[in-house]
């Protein structure tokens, strides 16, 4: 990857993870009701027929990365899952839906975050008067330490490493007004970070570039 280009080697690789993952619960919820001694075929027939949608889905969603159709449907049918676990036992009379709520949970949780997933060439640090500090272009695993290709200062190319202590050692440093406000920060982040992706996307291409992800 050239410096300043987007990562769409990375993009993709986050996507296939995620999807692997929504299999891994899709098939946790084919064999579920057998496990769990669910003896009505309703249950049985309604879980097995989600997972086998969402495997296809899934196929179709690693195939195709650049397609977001399949991963909202899998949120949707997420969303179906939740409420069909509310209703299972009064309906079947079995054991109750906590295993069809949490993989609803999950599926609607991870598709979403494929749906959100947005590709840029660098993350930025700033001071107090939005002056650049360092812009981070890879964040990688290299001999036991996170290594970070960053520019210090717009000029100083450099590779940061975070040695595990360190990261443990930062645990007791967060103060609790960070946990509170992590929710509305991140919230805040996907919004301004889906704007400037509509932005970048909307933005007319210099004469003679390439738009392709190569």
């Amino acid at each position: 990857m050239r410096p300043g280009q987007p990562n769409y080697l990375l993009e993709d690789f986050m996507k296939k993870f995620l999807y692997v993952l929504i299999l891994v619960l899709a098939v946790w919820l084919a064999i579920s009701p057998f496990l769990l001694g669910s003896t009505s075929w309703l249950r049985k027939g309604v879980d097995l027929a989600a997972a086998l949608v969402v495997t296809v889905l899934v196929v179709l969603g690693t195939r195709n990365s650049g397609s977001k159709y399949p991963a909202w449907i899998i949120l949707f049918i997420g969303l179906a899952m939740i409420v069909w676990g509310a209703i299972a036992r009064p309906l079947t009379g079995g054991p109750g839906g906590a295993s069809e709520i949490i993989v609803g949970v999950f599926w609607l949780i991870l598709a979403f975050v494929i749906t959100q997933l947005f590709v840029f060439s660098k993350m930025s640090i700033y001071d107090k008067g939005g002056i650049e500090l360092t812009s981070m272009s890879v964040i990688s695993f290299k001999n036991e330490n996170i290594a970070i290709k960053a520019i210090l200062l717009g000029s100083m190319p450099s590779t940061l490493y975070l040695h595990p202590e360190e990261l443990w050692k930062a645990l007791p440093l967060v103060d609790e007004s960070v946990i509170w406000h992590l929710p509305a920060f991140i919230y805040k982040g996907w919004k301004l970070a889906r704007r400037q992706a509509r932005e970048a996307e909307n933005k007319p291409s210099p004469a003679g570039s390439s738009n392709s992800n190569g």
